[in-house]
């Protein structure tokens, strides 16, 4: 009897569909941002969802993105996930003396109307020197 329960209760977690995707940005000098443009994407089930990151009908979804940002030790980036134009999720993040970061943000949101999902990288300011800067991210996103 446990072990059917336990099997019932885990058959209720899978997702019935989920997409991932991965995209990266331009290069950035001090001050810009840039859109990230994202690659085909990888998907499970049927997703509600386009590979431009948009939205059809109501949904309820969770979304995890992990995001790599490599430039000029010690600058300062924003990184920020939309719907629409509304901010979801935003992170700053400063690079490492080795000209690394990473991000991670997770959430939940439910879908009312046809949404397009848009993640920007900003160049907001350094400590040491000019240079470049570029980011990369993995966005999973399932029901």
């Amino acid at each position: 009897m446990e072990i059917r329960l336990s099997n019932i209760k885990d058959s209720k977690r899978i997702p019935k569909w989920s997409m991932t995707i991965s995209g990266h940005g331009d290069e950035l000098k001090l001050h810009e941002s840039t859109l990230l443009r994202f690659g085909n994407p990888i998907m499970v089930g049927n997703p509600p969802i386009s590979k431009d990151l948009v939205f059809v009908g109501r949904k309820k979804f969770y979304f995890h993105t992990v995001a790599n940002i490599t430039g000029t030790p010690l600058s300062f980036h924003r990184l920020s996930l939309k719907v629409d134009k509304i901010v979801l999720r935003e992170d700053v993040v400063i690079l490492n003396m080795n000209g690394q970061a990473y991000s991670e943000m997770n959430g939940q949101l439910e879908s009312t109307h046809k949404m397009k999902l848009i993640f920007v990288h900003a160049y907001d300011g350094e400590l040491n020197q000019n240079g470049d800067a570029k980011s990369m991210v993995r966005i999973k996103i399932s029901s």
